[in-house]
Parts: structure tokens; C-alpha cells; sequence
């Protein structure tokens, strides 16, 4: 597993893919005058955060999604929901199912996820947290 310096030379190499396209966000109402912060994932963790430790944003490619995500049980209760469109322009994205790229990053497919959350601490301070 690369650390430190050989990790951000890895990631500086990686191509990538361009995304700008709409992305979708659904939020309960008492957030809506704030819609894109994301401080409650910081607060409660998510799929790619764990508690207490950054920031991310979570957008889906469509509202459908984005309203099965959002549901906090299975139950068929959907409390009041906003859902708003987020313009979406990223210039660095990498697919952490791509073999090529965990290879370059020194990872292994199961680390994938829980490698980028740990080393989200030893990032130099100019390098923007990961959301994949």
C-alpha cells in the first residue's frame, strides 16, 4: 500500500474522466435554505465517511435514486423531501472498480473504499477530500 508522497505522485498520474453533467440531492425540509451543505454526513457518517471525520457531499445521476437513499429505514413513510438539481463539473474522477487504477494506487479492490477514507488524514492540506 503507497503512503504519503508515492500516494499523491500515483494519484497526480492517473488520467481520470471529466463529469459535468445534473446531479440530484433530496434533503428534508427544515435544510432547504442551506441545500448543499454537508456537515450532517461530518456529523453521522455515511457510506463513505466515517463519523466525526469530513465532509461529503452525496448526489445521485437521478431523483429516483436519490429518494431511496435518502429514506433513513425501509419503511414506506417518506417524510416532506426537497429534491434540487445540482450542475455537477468535475475534472478528476477516478473508478475505484477499475483494476488499471487500484493497481496504480497500491491498493486492493477490497481496500478501495476503506483505504481513501483512512488516508483522507495524511493528505497534504491542498489535496480535496475524496467522495467516490
Amino acid at each position: 500500500m503507497k503512503f504519503g508522497i508515492q500516494f499523491t505522485s500515483s494519484l497526480k498520474k492517473l488520467e481520470g474522466i471529466s463529469i459535468h453533467a445534473p446531479f440530484f440531492r433530496s434533503l428534508d425540509l427544515a435544510f432547504v435554505h442551506d441545500p448543499l451543505n454537508s456537515l450532517g454526513a461530518k456529523k453521522h457518517g455515511g457510506r463513505y465517511n466515517q463519523k466525526g471525520l469530513f465532509e461529503v457531499l452525496y448526489l445521485a445521476p437521478d431523483p429516483e435514486t436519490t429518494l431511496k437513499e435518502g429514506r433513513k429505514s425501509f419503511s414506506a413513510y417518506l417524510p416532506p423531501t426537497a429534491v434540487i438539481t445540482a450542475e455537477v463539473g468535475l475534472q478528476k474522477v477516478l473508478d475505484l472498480q477499475d483494476e488499471n487504477v487500484i493497481k496504480k494506487l497500491g491498493i486492493r479492490r477490497e481496500e478501495s473504499i476503506s483505504f481513501l477514507v483512512g488516508i483522507e488524514k495524511k493528505l497534504p492540506s491542498f489535496m480535496p477530500p475524496f467522495a467516490p
